[in-house]
């Protein structure tokens, strides 16, 4: 076989995870094998495309995190938290997002309002109309007030907090293009440690 041969044979498939040694790996969530139809927004690119999931069934192409992420034996929790907290600040460095981007995250937290069980304490309006205010106060980017945003996000925790959780999901999307202290806002209402 010639070196040509065995070097196109050697080269890993575009795009993906490489993993190599004897590492244990724990995949969960929406896997695909091979390519994936989506309805609503799309994206069409060339060459190699990285795709990270972010959160409220919502992904980002064209991540700049380069086409070859290896993951080694040892490899703890606490490096995987590193390498997407790399990823996120190279999205965050994207141009801003716009309004559809904002609008589309928010439409399926509405979706998830339509499908709650009825409730005789609380009405899907309600929970409606928090959320709106939210997403109309944040679409202000860096012009939002925080306190507004925490004083809804406190009032949809003790409301819907299953809600809560794929709001302040859609917030820490970047996305969706809020300002930092709204991001910081909506990781304290969701319960995360940082």
């Amino acid at each position: 076989m010639s070196n040509q041969q065995n070097a196109k044979q050697e080269q890993p498939a575009r795009g993906g995870i490489n993993i190599s040694g004897n590492a244990k790996i724990h995949v969960g969530g929406d896997m695909v094998n091979g390519d994936k139809i989506v309805q609503g927004d799309e994206i069409h690119a060339g060459g190699a495309v990285n795709v990270v999931n972010i959160g409220a069934g919502a992904q980002v192409g064209q991540v700049a995190a380069g086409n070859n992420i290896t993951q080694t034996q040892g490899a703890s929790a606490q490096d995987l938290a590193a390498l997407f907290s790399a990823i996120y600040k190279q999205i965050d460095a994207l141009p801003g997002a716009s309004a559809q981007d904002l609008a589309a995250l928010f439409s399926a937290i509405y979706k998830q309002i339509d499908a709650l069980p009825n409730n005789p304490n609380v009405e899907r309006g309600e929970i409606r109309d928090t959320v709106k205010y939210i997403e109309n106060e944040t679409a202000k980017g860096e012009n939002a007030n925080p306190n507004k945003v925490e004083r809804w996000l406190t009032t949809l925790k003790t409301m819907a907090p299953d809600i809560l959780d794929v709001t302040a999901a859609a917030l820490l999307n970047p996305l969706a293009g809020v300002s930092a202290a709204i991001k910081k806002i909506a990781a304290k209402a969701r319960g995360d440690k940082s």
